[in-house]
Formats: C-alpha cells, sequence, structure tokens
C-alpha cells in the first residue's frame, strides 16, 4: 500500500484511533498551547 496516495484526513482518523494517541482538536481563531514530556512525537495537521 502507497501511503502517499492515502488522504491526510484518513491517515489522521486511524491513528486516532491507536492506543497511546491523544487528540485535540483547536478551532479555527482559536489558540491553544500544548505542553508534553517526552519521549514524544508531536504533529501538527492542518487540514
Amino acid at each position: 500500500m502507497d501511503l502517499k496516495k492515502v488522504p491526510t484526513s484518513t491517515l489522521t482518523n486511524e491513528l486516532a484511533k491507536r492506543e497511546g494517541v491523544i487528540k485535540r482538536i483547536v478551532a479555527p481563531h482559536e489558540e491553544a498551547t500544548i505542553a508534553i514530556e517526552g519521549p514524544a512525537i508531536s504533529l501538527t495537521i492542518i487540514d
């Protein structure tokens, strides 16, 4: 399967279902600060 052909929204929805994943949604024109403590990987997805 070539993941480059999979839409970002599909990948995001699948990852959000996984154990150890926290999904936080920030509405348009809203600001948020997220503090994380490692080990961690942070992705910002603007869709």
